[in-house]
Order: structure tokens, then sequence, then C-alpha cells
């Protein structure tokens, strides 16, 4: 697995030494980040399907995490996601999310220690993409997670508190999606701004489409992003500030990695016309 990084003042690079992993062939992979990207964690399968974390802390090396000594084991079709919340060791908090043999979706928790949690969480469609994220300034102690059910409709759970149950969330978005469809999703809340989120949903659909929900008051019905990714295309989105809302949304079309920007006042790339950044 190779990792590639941008960079304000030469763009797009693949890292000489980006050989992060060594996986099981076509492994699901999930990262996470803080510390203004000081600490980076990647999540894999290995070839027994046991999760498995690489760990980067600044410099030149990464080195494995603990996560691989619990023997946590996925299903083989299992994908994953991961979410964070805090930006130091006195609050942090990791969900890692899986899927199981019988199609139930998992959460192991850090806490100290990692452990799996006891809340039930809901079936989904066997391979099934997965997308979460939590600790939200403005809602703390809630968790979002996103994926495809057994009809193959595209689902929001949510948790509202570190200990409440699951219960499903408001999320709709029309369409028909094959099987294993992805899906990402980025939210963002300011502290000033008690129990308000901001949520972004992106799905591809059988059209090879890349559409945006959104949710502010409540939800929308849609927007269209991007058309003409490849078939079963994964896509990935990320959410900063910076000179207004910053949103990039990365797929693939044929055998190039493109990516749709969205600065705080218009889409760069909106219905197809993305921007090629590495193949």
């Amino acid at each position: 697995m190779k990792e590639t990084f941008y960079d304000a003042s030469v763009g797009w690079n693949l890292r000489n030494d980006g050989s992060v992993i060594n996986a099981k062939i076509n492994t699901p992979i999930a990262v996470i980040s803080w510390a203004s990207g000081t600490q980076i964690r990647v999540y894999y399968l290995d070839n027994a399907n046991f999760i498995c974390e690489r760990a980067y802390e600044g410099g030149a090396t990464w080195v494995d995490g603990s996560l691989r000594t619990y023997n946590f084991q996925a299903a083989p079709f299992s994908q994953l996601a991961a979410s964070i919340a805090g930006d130091n060791n006195a609050n942090l908090r990791l969900r890692v999310y899986f899927q199981q043999a019988d199609g139930r979706l998992q959460e192991l928790q850090l806490n100290g220690t990692w452990g799996r949690s006891t809340r039930t969480l809901p079936i989904a469609t066997l391979g099934s993409a997965l997308s979460a994220f939590g600790g939200l300034a403005s809602l703390p102690d809630q968790w979002w997670l996103y994926y495809q059910d057994p009809s193959l409709k595209m689902q929001e759970t949510l948790c509202p508190t570190s200990t409440a149950p699951w219960v499903q969330g408001g999320y709709r978005v029309p369409g028909v999606f094959r099987p294993g469809a992805s899906i990402s999703a980025v939210g963002w809340g300011s502290a000033s701004e008690p129990r308000v989120a901001h949520l972004l949903v992106y799905v591809i659909n059988e059209k090879n489409e890349v559409v945006e929900s959104a949710f502010e008051q409540g939800w929308n019905n849609g927007n269209l992003i991007a058309k003409g990714t490849a078939t079963d295309s994964a896509v990935s989105a990320i959410q900063w500030d910076g000179g207004g809302r910053q949103i990039r949304v990365y797929f693939q079309r044929g055998l190039t990695l493109l990516e749709s920007a969205f600065d705080g006042g218009h889409w760069n790339g909106l219905q197809g016309n993305a921007i090629p950044i590495y193949h």
C-alpha cells in the first residue's frame, strides 16, 4: 500500500517511502488523523481477516499499532470505517467499525485499551460500504455510521451519547444502488452552536454518478457532484476550514483517481470535470 500527499508548494506526490502496510489483496482501508496530521492511523485486514492498525506518529517511520494483538476478526467480505473524537491523549476516543459473518455491524472502541462495544448495531447487506464520524464540537458525544441495508438502501444510524443505544437516522437518498455501493460522510459543528450539526454524505449510484446529500435543518434530496465514475468506484470525502468551507471528494474514472473540490462558493469539477491527481 502506498501513500500520496499534497503539498501546496509542489502539488500531489507519491511519497518515496510510501509503503505503509502489507495487507490481504483488496483489503478495506480506513484512515483517521489528528494533531494537524502528525498522528495517522490506518486500519486494514490481514490474510486471516483480523483487523490491523498501522500508525504514523511523526518522523519518517510507520509502526504497527496494538489493535492486531486483540484478535478481532471481521467477515471476509467486511469493509471498515474509523472515527475519532478529541485531539490529544487526555480526551482521545477512537472507533473502528466492521461487519461480522451474519451481516451485523460491530463497533470497536479505544478507551485506554481496545474493546468490542456491547451496543447493538444494524444488519447491513453483505460487504456494505461503511463511513463513520463523531465527536463534533457541537455534539461531542454523538457518533454517526452510514451503510447499505439488505434491501440495498443507503442508511444512517447514530448514537446520541457515549452510552445510548444506536438509533436509525433520517438520512435518505433517492436512486438505485449496486450491492456494496460506496458511501462517504463528513460532518462539522462549532461549540458556539450547541446541538447543531452540518452533515454531508456522498454516494455513487447505479448511473455511476457521485451524489451529495446535505443536512442543515433537514436532509435535502441529493445534488449531482460528478458523472462518469468507474463502475464500482469507491468515493471518499474530507472536510476542513480554510478561507471558507473546504470539501474534497475523491473517486475513480477509468484508471485515473480524481478530485472534486468545493472552496466555499462553488464546486470545481462539478459534473465530471474533476482534477486528476495520480494515476
